[in-house]
């Protein structure tokens, strides 16, 4: 498909130098700022990696360990109690533990493993239970980053218009990954978490301690607190979440598309650097705007010994010295997250070591590649986003929760977030509840075609992955 793309590029391109129609041919403001796209554009640089589903080790290595967790759990008579259990058990066969177990750090999948294989009956059967917990919340985190909740309270929280300008002041005004000037500053964590720390904190990232780590969550539950004493943001507050360390700037086709999760950002490299400041310049007594013209004359005939450069307060001879300002940066590693023929997070894979690149969808409407105007995009696009305030980079751990979400969707098929809503939400909302029930159905029926199933059936069994009780499910008239 990228040949394909890259074909028509060139073709459009070419028919573009060749229109000689006076309204429509190629100026030189579209040439110039060709060349400034073409001049920003880095070689795509994957490290060796196929997609984004390859990390420290390649999809193969990580395969060959969930299959052998999968024997494990499978054979393991301590194991086997706690699959005894319906809801474990369902938990365990369906894509929400699949997705985790190809998205885990690749060191917490070895240490899973190797308390899977002790002779510590208890831990062996504390690690087994604490992962299959940390598995059912993963929904949860795909709802906060892909779901914008509009409720009368969120709306009162007004976004910081001067953080937002630092932002664009940081990534020069532009679209970090297709320079184009049409852009917007987008959040990395959706902005409505500000009014609903507690509740991320609780639902989302506790559960989700087993599978983050203990240091990962630990920070992520420090930056979830570092909000203004009133607990509002105002525009002369500082607060992490409306900040440039939760915000980059993009194109608004790009935005769109990042909202859905059609693409991640991969948090690779934090590189330094150091920008040299051009020289102080040497000014005599009386030129500045704070001198005493009374006092001018004296001193412009001093001996050079004597002389003085701007700021310079020694009275010692003035040296016109660089001066070298430390720059830090950000680098991050574009991803289209191609998605599978699953259809949620409770549907569940063949198997549980399951191929995902032998079950990917085709490129649909949803991946739109149409970056008019801007710098094409590809697989291994590198950026790197440099301040000389860390602060204001964007937040490591921010970009890190948001690329783990984004590929949980993706593996499962990105199906309508709405399947993942809380029960609270739908509770305050009927025509959210509704949605939820159509989205259900919908998942159902999918799921019922690819099995051969009644899809009535399926949908109000309480052993399916979409069940809604028929007392609540919607009827024909």
């Amino acid at each position: 498909m990228a040949m394909k793309a890259g074909m028509f590029s060139y073709k459009a391109l070419r028919n573009k130098l060749k229109n000689s129609d006076p309204f429509t041919r190629v100026t030189k403001c579209d040439v110039d700022m060709c060349e400034s796209f073409f001049k920003f554009r880095t070689h795509p640089d994957m490290a060796g990696r196929v997609d984004y589903l390859d990390n420290t080790v390649t999809l193969g290595e990580r395969r060959e360990k969930i299959r052998r967790i999968l024997n494990i759990a499978r054979n393991d008579r301590h194991l086997q109690i706690i699959l005894s259990y319906d809801a474990n058990k369902k938990t365990f066969e369906s894509a929400r533990c699949w997705a985790v177990l190809l998205t885990m750090q690749w060191d917490q999948l070895q240490a899973f493993y190797g308390i899977l294989t002790s002779q510590d009956v208890t831990a062996k059967q504390d690690a087994f239970l604490s992962f299959l917990q940390a598995c059912i919340p993963v929904t949860n985190l795909v709802w906060w980053m892909s779901e914008t909740p509009t409720t009368r309270k969120e709306q009162v929280w007004a976004r910081s218009e001067r953080q937002r300008n630092e932002a664009l002041k940081r990534d020069n005004f532009r679209c970090v990954l297709t320079n184009s000037a049409i852009r917007e500053v987008c959040h990395i964590v959706p902005f409505w978490t500000l009014s609903r720390r507690m509740e991320i904190q609780r639902d989302v990232l506790q559960p989700l301690r087993f599978v983050l780590g203990l240091e990962f969550f630990h920070r992520l539950m420090g930056l979830m607190n570092q909000q203004t004493e009133r607990g509002t943001t105002e525009p002369s507050d500082f607060d992490l979440l409306d900040s440039p360390a939760n915000m980059i700037t993009l194109s608004n086709k790009l935005h769109k598309l990042w909202d859905d999760g059609v693409f991640g950002l991969e948090p690779i490299a934090r590189p330094q650097k150091s920008d040299t400041l051009a020289p102080p310049t040497l000014e005599k007594p009386g030129t500045g705007p704070s001198a005493v013209k009374r006092g001018a004359d004296t001193v412009e005939h001093q001996p050079p010994h004597k002389m003085v450069t701007k700021g310079n307060k020694t009275g010692k001879e003035g040296k016109l010295v660089s001066v070298e300002k430390p720059m830090y940066g950000i680098t991050l590693r574009f991803h289209w997250l191609q998605k599978t023929t699953l259809v949620g997070l409770d549907d569940s894979p063949p198997t549980l070591d399951a191929d995902p690149r032998s079950m990917w969808q085709d490129w649909d409407h949803d991946n739109v590649r149409d970056n008019e105007h801007a710098t094409p995009l590809d697989n291994g696009h590198i950026i790197t986003i440099w301040s000389d305030d860390k602060e204001k980079l964007p937040n490591w751990d921010l970009l890190s929760v948001q690329w783990l979400a984004f590929r949980l969707h993706r593996l499962s098929g990105a199906a309508d977030v709405e399947l993942y809503a809380p029960q609270k939400d739908q509770d305050d909302d009927e025509a959210l509840a509704a949605r939820v029930i159509q989205a259900k159905r919908q998942a159902t029926e999918a799921i019922a075609e690819r099995r051969g199933l009644d899809p009535d059936r399926l949908l109000a069994d309480p052993r399916g992955p979409y069940y809604v009780p028929p007392d609540a499910q919607p009827r024909a008239d």
